[in-house]
């Protein structure tokens, strides 16, 4: 993913942060906490006054991704690919993923077979 891509992405979260955090109940501190940032942070991002950095942008994902109404609305809006989203809500369920290059995937791993020896 490219930089511009990534600070796309940031501008386009940071308009619909507030609707998305009113969905979650959370007040800007209660949201600030989830995400691990300040609360003035969440606020200047709200206000498009700060640009989120992609960690920000990730961790906020994080939060967001694993409530089911915020998660759809953000495919819905087409923030994030929904592999993104399963990736975060299986992650959140404490299952462990397995990288690949073709993006966020979890795999089962196979028993491996034994070697027959001759």
């Amino acid at each position: 993913m490219t930089r511009d891509e990534k600070q796309k992405i940031a501008i386009n979260l940071a308009e619909r942060l507030p609707q998305l955090r009113m969905h979650l109940g959370c007040t800007q501190a209660d949201f600030a906490e989830l995400c691990g940032v300040s609360k003035e942070r969440i606020s200047r991002i709200e206000n498009k006054h700060y640009i989120m950095s992609w960690t920000q942008v990730l961790a906020i994902l994080a939060v967001l991704a694993v409530n089911k109404q915020t998660a759809g609305e953000l495919l819905e809006y087409k923030l994030v690919d929904s592999r993104l989203v399963s990736f975060l809500q299986r992650k959140d369920k404490g299952e462990k993923p397995e990288w690949d290059t073709k993006g966020y995937r979890y795999h089962t791993k196979s028993p491996r077979r034994k070697k027959e020896t001759e």
